[in-house]
């Protein structure tokens, strides 16, 4: 795991309300519909009443950052005291203040002794008796008798809100001429309201005067507070350095452990710190696989957090989330252009590390470590999958988009097989790492086996299951493929020659509703969708396994118009792949079965036509390398091409051919 990034977050946080961040909790949200209210309820000392304060009315921030209103108003984890303990709160949702508000600040019937000033009595020094925030407690401790106003429904009788506001948090004020507070003050404002804090819930530290000074493995400075660090929290990134479970410490000698790995308590708190803010705020899933996203940047600049948070919170949701439909096509393409527009207005510099994890609550385990992709790169790869998502919107029916989300559908990922073959995909893609084609083609091939076999289905729980006719899946499979190469190519993760060509469909613009097309124009669509991608395919032994495809689709159309739904020619593939004495026997069962059906109108001469064409470029396969499951993915780009997948129905997707009609 990369430290120096978590440590950046660290140090910065140390200087922000990040500090409290690991002791916050989000309240419950209202629905969408519903404006959040943020609101002080005022402890009049002077009035001894309770009220809501109509000046302190400030709506609830929900923005994933510091900004956010728990951490501006300290609403506490309730589990920092637990069920049977005594409460601090100073900030509660309005729909409990008469039980954890009241409680904590007024105490319960019977014991007029609030319960936040018996715990900072039993967990703190005498000292913080003097602060401005434990005199304060006391008076307000005062107004037990007045109780009763603190309830949420007696409370709204003294505010009138618009309609469409509900109150999420309140947070406790006082009024005390005599202490000074002749307008509402918040009690999180008071001096010695912060130290008590980190007196009752933050770990405590050696005092650095009393220690001799050591050096800290996690900073690489001399400190008097160093030791063997001890993580609290379970589920956080640090605990991969502990010496129970042992991940990356697994070579220490077990005597000399404390001095093998060594740290700052401050800094160990601030570590734990950052990792439960990267953890709630910067997390995705790569390949099924959660993991958190640890920006680092250069050691002369810091964009903050917020600037961080924003663009990779765009950024994952672009590459790694489910786009499926035209309207996120369309909300695709405006998103990449406000990354473009970011770009031009600021160029700074960072790197992200992404961290694969498994944790329990009880451990933590990382699984995956994708280091130092720029966000250059991460920007590169938006505006690629951007261009690869146009083209498909073309070549393909129904319009696809591309994303890494789409293409982890892509590879079939075994739940019983050891690793995850998509996740490693991804991180070499992420890491700018070289790949094999022929790794796609033997992966294109396993999905297609898959397609003709649904009982396979549940032992990849990651493609995507057809229900409908093998056509529909097999032209998702092998567009899909498509794709990835066009993806990898223009990256040069693989070598140039292997993908489409984008520049024969660019400037086509093709009507998509088909349904609404007669048969004439549908069959002029469909060549103009064909023709465009054979031009893009660049190499001709590509062409030849198309043209073997569209065979194919032929003699397939004609069986099924025959009656034979299950179209038995596609019996005669291999979809482990098929080498040249195979593609030549395909060839001549394809041109007998043809003649079978020459009866069928059309049917004779459109076979006569793409099989002259097949023959003609067969000849370029003598001579030219090709790997068996390199010609079953072009062979079967052929044969679903005209697929129209416009309906995900048993009719529609069998007689899917639009060179049928």
């Amino acid at each position: 795991m990369n430290q120096l990034a978590l440590l950046q977050h660290a140090r910065f946080s140390a200087t922000t309300s990040a500090e409290f961040d690991a002791l916050i909790e989000k309240p419950k949200l209202p629905d969408a519909k519903k404006t959040g209210i943020v609101v002080g309820i005022v402890f009049d000392i002077d009035e001894k009443i309770i009220y809501l304060n109509a000046n302190s009315l400030d709506t609830y921030i929900t923005a994933q950052d510091l900004g956010r209103s728990e951490y501006k108003y300290f609403y506490f984890k309730t589990g920092l005291w637990g069920s049977r303990g005594k409460p601090f709160v100073v900030c509660a949702p309005f729909d409990k203040v008469e039980t954890m508000m009241a409680k904590s600040l007024l105490g319960v019937e019977g014991d007029a002794t609030s319960q936040i000033i018996a715990s900072i009595t039993q967990k703190t020094q005498a000292t913080f008796h003097e602060t401005a925030f434990y005199k304060a407690l006391e008076q307000i401790a005062t107004l037990r008798d007045a109780a009763g106003m603190l309830t949420s429904e007696a409370l709204k009788k003294t505010l009138k809100l618009a309609s469409n506001d509900v109150i999420v948090l309140a947070f406790a004020e006082i009024v005390s001429s005599s202490s000074g507070y002749a307008e509402p003050k918040k009690l999180s404002e008071l001096e010695g309201f912060q130290d008590c804090v980190r007196a009752m819930f933050q770990p405590k530290t050696t005092s650095e005067s009393s220690a001799e000074e050591s050096l800290c493995y996690i900073t690489g400075e001399m400190r008097s507070d160093v030791k063997l660090p001890k993580f609290n929290d379970r589920k956080s990134l640090n605990y991969v350095f502990v010496n129970t479970t042992k991940n990356y410490a697994s070579n220490f000698d077990d005597k000399n452990y404390p001095k093998n790995y060594q740290a700052s308590e401050k800094i160990v708190q601030q570590m734990e710190i950052a990792s439960s803010w990267h953890l709630e705020h910067l997390r995705t899933r790569i390949a099924g696989v959660p993991h958190v996203i640890l920006p680092q940047f250069p050691s002369y600049t810091n964009p903050g957090l917020e600037y961080l948070q924003k663009n990779i919170d765009r950024s994952k949701e672009l590459l790694f989330s489910q786009r499926n439909n035209t309207t996120d096509f369309e909300q695709l393409t405006l998103d990449v252009q406000d990354v473009a527009l970011d770009q031009e207005e600021d160029r700074e510099l960072y790197w992200l590390h992404f961290i694969g994890y498994q944790s329990d609550g009880q451990s933590f385990k990382i699984l995956n470590h994708v280091q130092d992709v720029p966000n250059f790169r991460v920007q590169l790869l938006i505006a690629t999958c951007r261009n690869v998502s146009k083209w498909l919107n073309i070549v393909s029916s129904p319009a696809a988009h591309f994303n890494l989300y789409a293409l982890y559908r892509l590879i079939p990922v075994n739940t019983d097989a050891p690793q995850n073959e998509a996740l490693e995909i991804l991180s070499a893609i992420l890491e700018g790492r070289p790949l094999s084609p022929q790794y796609f083609y033997e992966r294109c091939c396993k999905l297609l086996s898959i397609h003709r076999s649904p009982l396979q289905y549940a032992a990849y729980p990651n493609v995507e299951q057809f229900s409908t006719a093998f056509d529909f899946a097999a032209h998702h499979t092998v567009m899909g493929y498509a794709a990835i190469m066009q993806f990898l190519t223009t990256l040069h993760l693989i070598p140039e020659g292997f993908a489409m060509d984008t520049t024969a469909v660019e400037a086509l613009e093709p009507k998509r509703n088909n349904q609404d097309l007669t048969p004439k124009e549908r069959g002029e669509e469909f060549e103009k969708r064909m023709n465009a991608s054979l031009e893009g395919l660049v190499q001709d032994k590509h062409r030849a396994f198309f043209y073997v495809g569209r065979m194919l689709d032929v003699v397939a159309s004609a069986q099924y118009a025959q009656g034979h739904t299950n179209k038995p020619i596609l019996n005669k593939m291999n979809f482990t792949g098929m080498n040249l004495a195979q593609i030549r026997t395909l060839i001549g069962e394809l041109w007998e079965k043809a003649q079978q059906y020459s009866r069928i109108k059309d049917s004779a001469e459109r076979m006569r036509i793409v099989t002259d064409k097949a023959k003609s470029a067969l000849v370029c396969l003598e001579s030219t390398p090709f790997t068996p499951q390199e010609a079953v993915m072009y062979i079967m780009m052929g044969y679903s091409f005209g697929a129209s997948g416009r309906k995900k129905s048993a009719d529609s997707a069998s007689n899917s051919s639009d060179s049928a009609k």
